[in-house]
């Protein structure tokens, strides 16, 4: 957290907690199953379903700021080296010193994009790729991530309270 301080002058908090997650309870907490899900979303039955087993594989790591914990999946040795996943914790990490920093930068895009602006930085001192290529994530991608659209129409937004999802 301090490397972050250092690029952004956040102070740096006490750590969040880190949660190891299989990708099936990683769904259930992004599609929050607690509570009903909008059609557009899958079901609480299709995340348990075998079905659905696998069509969440890109979710890496979530940060729950209400909980202040962070929740990173457990198989990622299987897919990326050492550095690319202390590269996904940076993320989530970036995202714990925004919120209690209070930083304000006006709509979630913003947010998304100073963490992977910081984490491709940090990935590109550690000798990787960048972070669009060492993530296979693609511009599309990333602008709809980025944008600051109107979101009225999700009723469930609540300020106090984001999940970042690391793609």
């Amino acid at each position: 957290m301090i490397w972050i301080s250092t690029m952004t002058g956040y102070i740096v908090p006490d750590p969040p907690k880190v949660v190891y997650k299989t990708e099936s309870e990683l769904a259930h907490i992004l599609y929050n199953c607690k509570k009903p899900t909008k059609i557009t979303k899958p079901t609480c039955d299709d995340i348990k379903s075998d079905k659905y087993k696998g069509k969440h594989h890109r979710t890496l790591a979530i940060y729950n700021n209400v909980l202040q914990q962070i929740y990173i999946r457990k198989d990622l040795e299987k897919s990326y080296n050492k550095v690319i996943m202390q590269s996904v914790l940076l993320h989530e990490l970036i995202h714990h010193m925004q919120y209690k920093n209070k930083v304000d930068l006006g709509c979630l895009g913003k947010y998304e994009k100073e963490a992977y602006n910081l984490q491709n930085i940090w990935l590109l001192k550690q000798g990787e790729k960048n972070i669009m290529k060492t993530l296979d994530l693609n511009s599309l991608y990333l602008m709809m991530l980025f944008s600051c659209g109107d979101y009225n129409y999700l009723n469930s937004f609540d300020n106090r309270r984001f999940f970042s999802e690391i793609h």
